[in-house]
């Protein structure tokens, strides 16, 4: 079981450990509630130093990225990264990254944690095919960096404090700034819906482990108040972000999942899917991920069924119209929210205009009526 950087001091503010994507992670250390509160109204601190962190290298490395990508990488110089799906060949994705080019010939790609390996034996086949005759190559530096995002209302705030240089910019802008005598990688990214940043520090030294020990416990002295992976699902399943494995995976498209603004279908690149998702907007989607609101205080789970009204009291699951993705108990709303998957037909079928479509989720042999809406709640 691999640890974090930060292992011992998640230990020391009484972190409640679980196993997550091969890590011993916080889920949590005073409560979920009072730490996803913190962020929306005040500021919090996360170590997500679990993600994984691959870096291509060569002179190509921008165009190679399109390629691999189904959002547009733009060039170096503008100091901005993107959101993208990475797709295989019949659309489904390979997983879901952040991509920040450094350099005209230097990109990196913030992977997750359960695709680390995977992505970058996906990323070195696809260049080794592709670009095999180049200087292009890719390197896996997951075990360098500690990564740490600071995420909350009054966010910028506190950043105005521990790190003066930095001076916040658009979504996904980066740059380097200097922390305890060393340059630390600093984006305009985060996956709570709130202000903040991410920081990678590198940790390939002694000095590297204590200075990213002491980015956490200074932002903790300044009033951030430590978060475990159990608000970050909460945070980011009110804002509709999207969980690998549940709400996109190899099974799912980002048109399903309703993440057609990260496809640029008019870049010069050909990028891998393409011709897969044209395909599938050709013959239509049989499936569309839309959120849930669930009546009662019962959350929805992972493969719960959906039902139209007049089929709530059936027990054949082939009469189901959808399934959940993601649910949880939603403190911003303190409701039950959920992201499922509903089938077209049946939406199709629905009346036209009409202001609110309902469903019945089956939960514990239960019908629970839910009001489809939006991904995103917040």
């Amino acid at each position: 079981m691999k640890t974090t950087a930060l292992y011992e001091l998640h230990k020391k503010f009484s972190g409640k450990m679980v196993t997550f994507a091969g890590y011993e992670m916080p889920l949590q250390y005073s409560s979920l509630l009072k730490e996803h509160a913190a962020v929306r109204e005040a500021v919090g601190i996360f170590d997500v130093s679990h993600m994984g962190e691959l870096l291509i290298r060569g002179k190509q490395a921008i165009s190679a990225v399109n390629k691999l990508i189904s959002n547009r990488l733009k060039e170096a110089s503008l100091g901005l990264g993107v959101y993208s799906p990475m797709l295989y060949e019949h659309g489904g994705c390979v997983d879901d990254i952040i991509a920040f080019p450094l350099a005209d010939d230097e990109v990196l790609l913030v992977v997750n944690a359960a695709n680390e390996e995977k992505d970058f034996n996906w990323v070195k086949t696809f260049l080794a095919k592709n670009f095999g005759d180049t200087d292009l190559r890719v390197s896996n530096e997951s075990d360098k960096y500690a990564l740490l995002a600071l995420q909350g209302k009054h966010a910028d705030e506190l950043l105005g404090q521990l790190l003066p240089e930095y001076r916040p910019g658009p979504p996904f802008s980066f740059g380097h700034v200097m922390f305890a005598g060393a340059n630390i990688f600093v984006s305009r990214t985060g996956y709570t819906g709130e202000a903040g940043i991410e920081a990678l520090i590198d940790i390939s030294g002694d000095e590297g482990k204590e200075r990213a020990n002491l980015f956490f416990k200074q932002a903790i002295k300044m009033g951030a108040l430590p978060c475990g992976l159990g608000a970050r699902n909460t945070l980011r399943l009110e804002k509709g972000y999207m969980l690998y494995g549940q709400d996109i995976s190899e099974k799912i498209t980002p048109l399903e999942a309703g993440l057609r603004w990260t496809v640029k279908f008019k870049k010069q690149e050909n990028f891998i899917g393409k011709e897969a998702l044209l395909k599938q907007l050709e013959t239509g989607l049989q499936r569309k991920l839309f959120g849930l609101r669930l009546q009662g205080k019962v959350p929805a789970r992972e493969g719960a069924l959906l039902y139209k009204h007049d089929a709530a009291q059936s027990e054949d699951e082939s009469e189901s119209i959808g399934m959940v993705s993601s649910g949880s108990w939603s403190p911003s709303l303190k409701a039950p929210i959920a992201m499922a998957f509903l089938n077209t037909e049946f939406l199709a079928s629905e009346e036209a205009g009409k202001e609110a479509i309902k469903v019945y989720a089956k939960l514990h042999n239960k019908f629970v009526a839910a009001e489809i809406g939006p991904s995103s709640f917040l």
